[in-house]
């Protein structure tokens, strides 16, 4: 599939790259290539861009934006999310976290499916994930 055809929009290209065996890499590839031309032609006419330009670049962001939002990307600023990981890091306590976990553990041992939920739910509600496996139970933040 050919999705750099010179009178195919970006919009299409991204439609066939998706509609490609759900080609990600490809269509991230575009969105990428779409933020390098926006820079191009800001840096061009750093002074002055004409109305026409504005009027492009505005339509060329929204567009990337409606289409990275698709992937799940660019949802919110860079200070947003690192200001979101700090805040995380400031959350509950990791011994008592790993109490509860612990605690969790023993309730499953118990086959106390209702007060493993209970405490697993609590967990989540603190922006804390679990992953049961082989080894035991691991946490992470979630962010």
């Amino acid at each position: 599939m050919d999705a750099t055809a010179p009178d195919t929009t970006f919009t299409e290209k991204f439609v066939q790259f998706m509609n490609d065996d759900l080609n990600t890499a490809g269509a991230i590839g575009l969105i990428f290539e779409k933020v390098r031309e926006m820079n191009r032609v800001m840096d061009s006419a750093i002074e002055d861009l004409d109305q026409e330009t504005r009027l492009a670049l505005k339509q060329d962001r929204s567009d990337l934006l409606g289409l990275a939002d698709i992937l799940g990307i660019l949802r919110e600023t860079p200070a947003a999310f690192f200001d979101r990981l700090t805040d995380a890091s400031k959350g509950p306590d990791t011994d008592d976290i790993e109490q509860m976990v612990a605690e969790r553990s023993e309730a499953r041992s118990r086959k106390d499916w209702a007060r493993a939920d209970e405490i697993r739910n609590r967990l989540q509600d603190m922006g804390v994930v679990l992953k049961d496996g082989p080894q035991g139970t691991t946490w992470r933040f979630d962010v």
